[in-house]
């Protein structure tokens, strides 16, 4: 009787077995040279390599800038004032205060692209001293930096654009500046 009690234990547990393993624990192999995979994602594992985060460094000194004209729109700049290349994202969100806290505003497309006639690069290297000065933001929500007939005007407030690293590391928030009518 102890030994079946023994034997069903083990079977049960999936000792020895083709069970599946408790989430966690890798699965035992079924055969030599073949490995058995959990189809459940376990997202609080630390990766199997023992790899650790990479760390991105400091943030680049990157300037974002918005100043604005008497008829709303708004020159971006994002100057390098650092010692070292920066790589720079082509999106640039648009945020509004609300508050305390600032919002992106959805539906805006802005970027880094150099003129409306040119689609933007996904990145660009910015040199130590060196400035990006895409086409204006025309105050408007759309595609807010090219001609757009039906584009409506945003709201008087207070924004400012944000850049972003190529690979996402760091966001670099620029200097509010306010919008009137």
């Amino acid at each position: 009787m102890r030994a079946s009690m023994i034997a069903m234990l083990l079977i049960g547990c999936g000792c020895g077995g083709s069970q599946a393993s408790p989430a966690g624990e890798p699965a035992p192999s079924s055969a030599p040279g073949t490995v058995e995979t959990e189809t459940t994602p376990v997202t609080a594992s630390p990766p199997a390599t023992g790899a650790t985060a990479r760390d991105p460094g400091p943030p680049p000194a990157l300037v974002v800038r918005g100043t604005p004209d008497r008829h709303r729109q708004v020159a971006i700049a994002i100057e390098n004032r650092g010692t070292t290349t920066a790589s720079v994202a082509s999106a640039i969100t648009l945020e509004a205060q609300r508050g305390d806290a600032w919002e992106a505003l959805e539906g805006t497309a802005l970027t880094t692209r150099a003129d409306c006639q040119h689609q933007p690069v996904p990145c660009q290297e910015l040199a130590p001293g060196a400035a990006l000065q895409p086409p204006a933001w025309l105050g408007t929500i759309g595609d807010a930096q090219c001609a757009c007939e039906r584009c409506g005007a945003v709201p008087e407030g207070t924004y400012r654009f944000v850049a972003r690293t190529c690979d996402g590391a760091h966001t670099l928030p620029g200097d509010p500046f306010e919008l009137t009518r």
